[in-house]
């Protein structure tokens, strides 16, 4: 798989299937397959990143987002990666393209 910040494809999709599209909190745009997959690929990019943990990454996201943007912390639910996802897309933060 090849990726840039705003572009990221497969050299042969998966079933030839159209993969969805995720704009996350970046801005940058992603190819999405599943919640667990991309927050663990959106650790692997980061530099200083030295183990794969999602449960602590989606703690510090949310942190980020409360303190400083003022974002309700129960507005962003980390019980797992799909609810995760889906309370960026409440929000308004983060878009799934089809």
């Amino acid at each position: 798989m090849f990726i840039t910040k705003h572009l990221s494809y497969s050299l042969i999709p998966p079933n030839n299937t159209h993969m969805k599209q995720i704009k996350w909190l970046d801005g940058g745009t992603y190819n999405y397959d599943n919640p667990k997959k991309f927050i663990e690929f959106m650790q692997m990019k980061h530099p200083f990143c030295e183990e794969i943990n999602n449960k602590e990454y989606m703690d510090d996201v949310r942190l980020t987002y409360v303190e400083l943007y003022g974002v309700d912390e129960k507005s962003i639910n980390i019980d797992s990666e799909n609810v995760f996802v889906d309370s960026f897309v409440k929000l308004g933060l983060v878009e799934i393209l089809k």
